[in-house]
């Protein structure tokens, strides 16, 4: 049992790319779908689902670069698609902000989900959309994607800032100590002349 669950994990395929600093495993049943990139020079990179589970299509993966870093700022209201809602999921032990939308299609009802990740040197999005029908299905994708991203974030995590708050507070002990000293050895000379 032990062997086949390896054997499954060595399987997998991994999506990589040095130039934005991310990877992650690309979920089973997917397979490379360059058509998905065609046309938008921002498109990194997708993947489609081999075998549909629905009888409208099947999911479709895409990175796409955001050209630049990413801040902690929540998205605002006003720059949001007409019929998209905010969502919540999670990256590490960050909190992300996506967007989750419904349209209709020729084909029927659609949706998709973004997932913006705070990568240096670049931002990525992670869309992931398929038929109505897998909206479920896919936010647990999404979400076992952003599981297994590795990558290096613009965003310092809670002990990366809590040790430069810590640095800042032992430079201004520093100051603060050097002040005290000079202004005791001015207040000791005076008093010695």
């Amino acid at each position: 049992m032990l062997s086949h669950l390896l054997l499954a994990f060595l399987l997998q395929t991994q999506a990589s790319n040095a130039a934005l600093g991310y990877q992650f495993t690309v979920p089973e049943g997917f397979s490379a779908f360059p058509e998905g990139a065609a046309g938008n020079p921002d498109v990194v990179e997708c993947w489609a689902e081999d075998e549909p589970v629905s009888a409208q299509g099947g999911l479709v993966i895409c990175v796409q670069r955001l050209h630049g870093v990413i801040g902690r700022e929540p998205i605002r209201p006003d720059e949001m698609p007409v019929g998209a809602q905010l969502t919540s999921m999670k990256w590490r032990e960050f909190d992300l902000q996506g967007v989750r939308a419904q349209v209709e299609r020729d084909e029927g009802p659609s949706f998709t989900l973004v997932a913006q990740v705070p990568l240096k040197p670049e931002a990525i999005q992670i869309l992931l959309a398929g038929p109505a029908d897998q909206t479920e299905r896919g936010d647990t994708l999404l979400k076992a994607t952003l599981a297994s991203l590795q990558g290096q974030s613009n965003w310092l995590t809670h002990a990366e800032r809590m040790e430069r708050i810590g640095q800042t507070v032992g430079i201004w002990i520093t100051i603060a100590f050097a002040v005290g000293v000079f202004f005791y050895m001015r207040k000791r000379r005076a008093a010695a002349a």
